[in-house]
């Protein structure tokens, strides 16, 4: 049995024999009598997260594309961080790769100048730090599990089908 790798971004993928908008009115009406998860539900997509008071830095949100197949529907889920955090998170690469070039092009001019290149010193430590930033998904699925299974078993308990197949 293998296990799976951790992603940034789980996602997975349910057949259900409803169509896209009668899960769209379970959903709408599950959000409605629930006070603790939250979202919206579209005609194609359906969006979940935990309410204010129970959000947390690496409390996650589901985004649910919903499409028509055959008699049914298919529901793509997509796991992933506040759209705040995964800002912050790009944000964090970009000013890394900045501060990469920066670096790279100092320790550049340092040399045809005939001095030592001392900027290039800063690559190493940037590449260590883009290394910690690409890990820091995994530590927040690991404390938003609670949260993502919950979320997933909302979405498993509004389109539940006979026909219901989960692909990870």
């Amino acid at each position: 049995m293998s296990e799976a790798l951790p992603r940034p971004r789980p996602t997975f993928e349910l057949v259900s024999s409803f169509t896209p908008e009668e899960v769209r009115r379970r959903v709408s009406s599950f959000l409605k009598m629930n006070e603790r998860i939250k979202g919206l539900a579209l005609p194609d997509r359906v969006e979940l997260a935990f309410a204010r008071k129970e959000q947390h830095l690496w409390s996650p949100q589901l985004i649910v594309d919903l499409a028509k197949d055959g008699q049914g529907c298919r529901l793509s889920a997509r796991f992933g961080p506040h759209p705040h955090v995964w800002t912050m998170y790009t944000a964090v690469y970009f000013i890394l790769g900045i501060f990469g070039l920066l670096s790279g092009a100092y320790g550049y001019s340092q040399t045809t100048l005939g001095q030592p290149p001392t900027a290039l010193w800063a690559i190493p430590g940037l590449v260590a730090l883009a290394a910690l930033t690409y890990g820091v998904p995994f530590i927040g699925q690991g404390l938003g599990f609670d949260q993502m299974y919950q979320l997933r078993n909302c979405l498993l308990y509004t389109s539940p089908s006979p026909r219901d197949r989960t692909r990870s």
